[in-house]
């Protein structure tokens, strides 16, 4: 999710489109560090010893889900390469990883030194892992049957991404004036 905010504040700095690989449909799991927290904690009062247990919330989130709210954040346009680009990307791979790199690491350590972010473990770097067309969809059901049901935040939303933006700031981690109008 981080990167992906850092990325979005780029694109907002560059006054670009933001396109992403595929499109919109690509599935993703999600927790908030709360539930993530509260349900390892239910696990080793109550997880079967030896067993394996996803904790992922039920938000059934996709690539364009989580862009739609970073493309709102930062008030910026967004689209998608579809599968005949990128799976033309796939054949040379690292050079395409080079450029979207190239073009986002100056601008954010430009940004950084802008806004007196000296030292940030926020990084635009994409890996290539990033750029393969993989759904990441696992089920949580194990942990509810065995009695974990409740999230407290059963999906990403806009204030939340806004919050821990805010603590990123906060933390001199991320430009403060990439959240400014």
């Amino acid at each position: 999710m981080t990167p992906r905010l850092v990325v979005g504040g780029i694109y907002k700095n560059l006054k670009e489109m933001m396109k992403l690989p595929w499109n919109s449909d690509i599935k993703t799991n999600t927790v908030h560090v709360t539930d993530l927290v509260r349900a390892t904690y239910f696990l080793c009062l109550h997880g079967k010893h030896g067993e394996v247990y996803n904790i992922v919330d039920s938000g059934d989130t996709t690539q364009g889900w989580i862009t739609s709210i970073v493309s709102e954040i930062f008030d910026l346009n967004h689209d998608y390469w579809g599968s005949t680009f990128s799976t033309l990307a796939k054949l040379d791979m690292c050079e395409v990883i080079d450029e979207i790199n190239d073009k986002h690491m100056g601008p954010w350590a430009t940004l950084c030194a802008e806004d007196d972010v000296p030292n940030t473990p926020l990084t635009p770097y994409i890996h290539k892992d990033t750029l393969v067309k993989k759904h990441i969809c696992l089920s949580g059901t194990k942990l509810g049957e065995l009695g974990f049901n409740h999230f407290e935040h059963p999906g990403v939303t806009k204030e939340l991404l806004m919050e821990v933006l805010q603590d990123f700031v906060q933390l001199k981690m991320f430009p403060k004036s990439l959240l400014q109008d």
